[in-house]
């Protein structure tokens, strides 16, 4: 029989490591990220894989959004094979990632909103109401 793997006190949920296939902006996301994300236990190894799938999202869409940027206000419309008018497909591209990052940072709690519901702090700001709740609970009151 397997001995239950127990995780040593201190130790993160999972190794903090980008995976190697992560390149430029998904890798530089999963930098900004990963930590944050371990330490509130929402990125654990049953996560993996959605916190890759949202860091090649983030990647999608920066890299569409600067073909987009680029194109003039007569190119974000394209003629179609058939005679047909089109918007830009990196619209339609940058569009699809923005919400497949949506969702996403729904579930992985990268969100303000998200973490707040989940009772974790938004950020900097809560870190000083984080403290004064932890020391009014320590104080008893």
């Amino acid at each position: 029989r397997a001995k239950k793997a127990t995780r040593e006190p201190g130790r993160p949920l999972m190794d903090t490591k980008p995976p190697k296939r992560l390149r430029g902006v998904a890798r530089a996301t999963w930098a900004r990220i990963i930590e944050q994300l371990v330490k509130d236990q929402t990125a654990n190894e049953l996560s993996l894989d959605l916190v890759v799938a949202y860091c090649d999202a983030v990647a999608d869409y920066e890299r569409s959004r600067r073909i987009v940027d680029a194109l003039s206000d007569k190119q974000t419309v394209v003629a179609t094979t058939n005679g047909g008018q089109q918007q830009h497909p990196a619209i339609s591209a940058a569009n699809r990632s923005l919400d497949l990052m949506l969702k996403l940072a729904e579930i992985l709690a990268i969100d303000p909103y998200a973490r707040e519901r989940r009772g974790r702090p938004s950020g900097a700001a809560d870190k000083g109401k984080q403290k004064s709740d932890d020391d009014a609970f320590l104080a008893g009151r």
